[in-house]
């Protein structure tokens, strides 16, 4: 990952660039499916969510399902802050490797 990417994400992971933050909560999307969202923040300037998935990076149909969820997220922050921005971030961890997708 380079300098910039992580300077990029600074705002997901430093706790001076939020209010506050929450971890594991409970949400329910418009399609109706009990969640429970990771790690979400108010921040300064927008509502910030993050989905992490640990092991192996999913691929093909269940990446599908991981972004369709990461959007489900974003639905909540927009019922719950409607006057902000809100930024997505799907964290993909594989062996080790962290890769990143703004969602």
């Amino acid at each position: 990952m380079s300098v910039a990417e992580r300077l990029a994400l600074r705002r997901f992971f430093d706790s001076v660039c939020y209010r506050h933050s929450w971890d594991e909560t409970p949400s329910v999307p418009t399609d109706g499916k009990v969640g429970r969202i990771d790690w979400w923040a108010d921040a300064y300037d927008a509502a910030r969510v993050l989905l992490c998935t640990i092991g192996h990076a999913p691929t093909g149909a269940l990446l599908t399902d991981y972004r369709q969820q990461i959007e489900g997220y974003r639905e909540v922050m927009r019922v719950i802050f409607p006057w902000r921005r809100v930024n997505a971030l799907l964290m993909l961890s594989e062996s080790g490797e962290i890769k990143f997708e703004q969602a």
